[in-house]
This record gives C-alpha cells, structure tokens and sequence, in this order.
C-alpha cells in the first residue's frame, strides 16, 4: 500500500533526523546520507516520494514572484510584484471541496482579492503581499464583473489609461 510505505519512509526520515548529530553536515549531505541508508523503503514508496518532489518543485515556481504584466502596460505596474500563481478554493453549492492552484494572471479579481485577505489574515506582517495590495487597489475600479479575470482587468486598466493619455494630448 502507498501511504504506508509513504509512512514509514517519515518516520523512517524523523528517527534519522533525531539521531543525527549536531554540525552532521548540510541539508543536502544528510539527505545523501538518509538515501544511501534508506533505498529500499525509498523504492517501494518511489511514485509517491516523486509525486510529492514534483509538488515541492511546483509550489517554489509558483511562489516566486514576478514583476513582469504585459506589454504596453507603461508605468502603472510598474515596481509591482506578484505570485506566478495563487491556491484558491473550489466551492461546490457555496461549500469548499478542495482546493487548486491557479495562474496568477488567470484567477479572477475575486479570487486574488480572497487569496490575499486569507494571507494577510494568517500573517502579522503581510509585506511580501503589498505588490498584491497595490495591483488589487489599482485594479479595482477597472473590474466590471465578480468573473473578471486580473489579465482582462489589466487590459482595462492599460485601456483606460491610454484613453487618459490621448485626451490629455488633445
């Protein structure tokens, strides 16, 4: 069974990691040494311990912040940085049955607007999240519908931006 040879590498891993001495060498030294040891449990729990590299590798990509919007967005992003994507809820008859993980870009206004009242609710100093905040505060006046999306609000914002700027030169 999977979760128990998933189970026993853990527990396998934390009597390692309580055993291991003080100054025992980096992370990645202890993790050679903890697989030279451990290849047999390692094996037969393979797919999982890949699958959940593959998850650990997708979070940190998803994590990393990006400054980049769009082209022709000028100056109004500009210095904004953002998540490559968010975890929102999936709700089914207005009760969450899980989760998933969307592109930034591709969420809609609502849903970052959710994502980033949950963050700043479970932390006490939320300053990772003020690009976020900003985009958020810039872009609400441009949302038209709980369904936008932040890449159609953007397009508006970018739109109505230029539209100012054409009328200010006429």
């Amino acid at each position: 069974m999977p979760n128990e040879n998933l189970h026993l590498v853990k527990t396998k891993l934390q009597q390692f990691i309580d055993s291991a001495p003080t100054g025992a060498g980096s992370t990645r030294l202890l993790a050679e040494s903890f697989l030279a040891d451990n290849e047999d449990a390692l094996c037969e729990a393979g797919t999982e311990l890949k699958v959940l590299g593959v998850m650990k590798l997708f979070d940190g990509i998803s994590r990393r912040r990006s400054h980049v919007f769009a082209e022709g967005q000028g100056d109004l992003f500009h210095g904004f940085s953002h998540p490559q994507a968010i975890v929102v809820p999936i709700n089914v008859r207005g009760k969450c049955v899980g989760y998933e993980r969307k592109s930034f870009h591709a969420a809609t206004f609502c849903e970052v607007a959710e994502w980033l009242r949950r963050r700043t609710r479970q932390r006490s100093e939320p300053k990772a999240d003020t690009g976020v905040m900003a985009i958020v505060d810039r872009l609400k006046p441009h949302v038209t519908s709980p369904d936008m999306t932040i890449e159609e609000a953007l397009a508006a914002a970018v739109a109505a931006a230029a539209a100012e700027h054409t009328a200010v030169q006429s």
